[in-house]
């Protein structure tokens, strides 16, 4: 993101003429399966490194102050997939609204018929790759400010962005309830992720930052823009 940086120029008092922002892509897996389906269950669904501290606190932070305030009487489960995490989801355990599904192999099959991708992000830095899979799948997506500082999707139309809890939860009740308004959001999402993020203009972006340091790349070209494709 622009703020990581902007940290790291500042870190290593480096030229910032420097330092370049490449984009990260979308699996193109998941570009295939790319259509908002009829029939979604009335869930939320969060995926990632369960051990990783920004991915459980925001966890946390949604259970505590969103899902049991605001959404655990609205007949939706929440769904949190990805290995690691247990210990520090403990509080939310025995809640039979909240499944820990761990890690699941073909992740993009088990979202299929999820409602809406959450993420709730409060601490951290960087691109979220969860929230472009969301788009390129059709999943809506609910998401504080922080945990989209590196898309530049707008707000309210690829995504919803919501930094009180309770407009957070509103936002999840109308895309669980309004499908003309979900399918708005998916249709525009999936076009941002296909415009911005595929792995084909992402691997021209980075062979010319690699140009610039090293002069002719015909030598090299075909191997490093297979390797930015194929290693999302």
């Amino acid at each position: 993101s622009e703020s990581d940086r902007n940290k790291f120029i500042e870190l290593s008092a480096c030229d910032p003429s420097r330092v370049r922002i490449v984009k990260n892509g979308v699996d193109e897996v998941a570009l295939d399966q790319g259509v908002r389906r009829n029939g979604s269950s009335r869930s939320v669904v969060f995926w990632g490194n369960l051990d990783f501290p920004p991915n459980w606190t925001a966890i946390n932070y949604f259970y505590e102050s969103i899902f049991k305030p605001f959404l655990s009487g609205q007949n939706i489960d929440f769904y949190i997939v990805g290995r690691g995490g247990r210990s520090h989801l403990v509080n939310m355990t025995e809640d039979p609204r909240v499944k820990l599904v761990g890690f699941k192999e073909n992740l993009f099959e088990f979202l299929i018929d999820k409602g809406v991708m959450v993420n709730p992000m409060i601490e951290g830095s960087g691109l979220k790759n969860k929230v472009l899979e969301a788009f390129a799948i059709g999943l809506p997506v609910v998401s504080t400010s922080l945990g989209t500082e590196a898309i530049q999707a707008t707000p309210n139309k690829a995504l919803i962005v919501a930094d009180d809890p309770k407009k957070f939860a509103d936002a999840v009740l109308e895309l669980l309830s309004n499908e003309a308004k979900a399918l708005e959001i998916t249709n525009a999402a999936q076009h941002f992720v296909k415009d911005q993020h595929n792995w084909s203009g992402i691997g021209s972006d980075f062979m010319s930052v690699v140009s610039e340091v090293f002069g002719d790349t015909s030598a090299i070209q075909h191997p490093v823009s297979e390797m930015v494709m194929s290693e999302p």
